[in-house]
């Protein structure tokens, strides 16, 4: 379990990153710019980042499958293939580096006209609602969940599955994104879209995203290794 510390700078850094996200995109837009562009920095830091969260969830499913709880293995284990499926997304399967062109079928329904399936408007649907469902739950369970008693969070493997309150800041950050493109709306009636610097303070949001998943992981990996060697401590049945 992370430190008292630990547990501040947890929940501070998501919102400190945000908010200077937002005073940067106002007060030096080309700096802003220059860092959220295609395969800027902080996109292949995304990339990065989902790469080492596809990683660490591989270490989980491997520590659960020496213990013979294969049912937590097969979880993590498709953790691992969707994060690195995600972290190939974010940087188009290298296409914009190795200048391979995109399938016509892809091409014809991507919005960027790339090998992605992200940007594919069917998709993008799917992807954001189950965002939205996946915060909320995050929002309101892990603040409920992480005040039961000790013995239940072991009985229910609370600590294995739902991410720490500390993360909640990160949670909140990343859903006002969504706050910000309707309000964007809401003084801009007349506009279909956002504009460019909202467009890509989603950049930003995304790097979020990717640091507040490799830290959820990282605990349970944590949570996992120091609770399978705890002497008397059996694995949850």
């Amino acid at each position: 379990m992370a430190t008292r510390r630990g547990v501040w700078v947890i929940a501070l850094t998501p919102a400190a990153f945000w908010i200077w996200s937002l005073w940067l995109a106002r007060a030096n837009d080309d700096a802003f710019f220059a860092l959220t562009k295609e395969d800027g920095l902080i996109e292949n830091a995304q990339a990065v980042v989902f790469l080492a969260s596809a990683l660490v969830a591989a270490s989980i499913a491997w520590a659960f499958r020496a213990r013979r709880r294969m049912g937590w293995a097969a979880a993590y284990g498709m953790a691992a293939l969707a994060l690195l499926w995600v972290a190939g997304e974010e940087i188009s399967w290298g296409q914009r580096l190795m200048g391979f062109e995109t399938i016509t079928p892809l091409r014809q329904v991507n919005t960027q006209g790339e090998m992605t399936l992200h940007n594919i408007p069917g998709v993008t649907a799917v992807l954001v609602r189950l965002l939205w469902l996946a915060l909320a739950a995050a929002i309101v369970l892990s603040g409920i969940l992480w005040t039961l008693s000790r013995e239940r969070q072991r009985r229910w493997a609370i600590r294995w599955w739902m991410p720490h309150p500390a993360l909640i800041p990160a949670w909140l950050s990343i859903f006002s994104y969504d706050g910000l493109r309707r309000w964007y709306h809401w003084r801009h009636p007349s506009e279909q879209q956002v504009s460019w610097l909202v467009s890509r303070l989603q950049e930003p949001r995304e790097l979020s995203l990717a640091g507040a998943i490799l830290v959820f992981l990282w605990m349970v990996r944590r949570e996992v290794v120091s609770e399978s060697c705890a002497p008397g401590i059996p694995l949850h049945r």
